[in-house]
């Protein structure tokens, strides 16, 4: 999904300053990176290809939540539901993860 944050980047770049930030592996849990992205960001998008529960997103929530994060976080995973079959990037534009439909929530957040 870096490819896609990427995308995202660019899109929005134009009009919201976004840094995007590569958390590679779930396990184990980089604290020292956690720490800096809650001081360092009011708004955080964890944007990622995996069910929203018990994921990457999950973790950084009850992490934030730990710690007295005061900004806001959301996470745009997979819905815990069933989802069709397909290719990745139709199933991407279904469940609105494509880099355009992320764009726009973004953007909406900003208005």
């Amino acid at each position: 999904m870096l490819d896609n944050a990427l995308k995202v980047s660019n899109i929005l770049n134009k009009k919201i300053d976004v840094e995007v930030v590569n958390a590679r592996f779930q396990k184990p849990i980089d604290e020292k990176m956690f720490k800096d992205i809650l001081k360092k960001y009011k708004n955080i998008y964890v944007y990622e290809e995996q069910m929203k529960v018990n994921s990457l997103g999950s973790y950084l929530v009850n992490y934030a939540n730990e710690k007295g994060y005061k900004g806001n976080i959301k996470v745009l995973g997979i819905p815990d539901k069933f989802v069709k079959q397909g290719k990745k990037g139709e199933l991407l534009e279904y469940l609105e993860l494509d880099p355009d439909s992320v764009a726009k929530v973004i953007k909406k957040d900003f208005k």
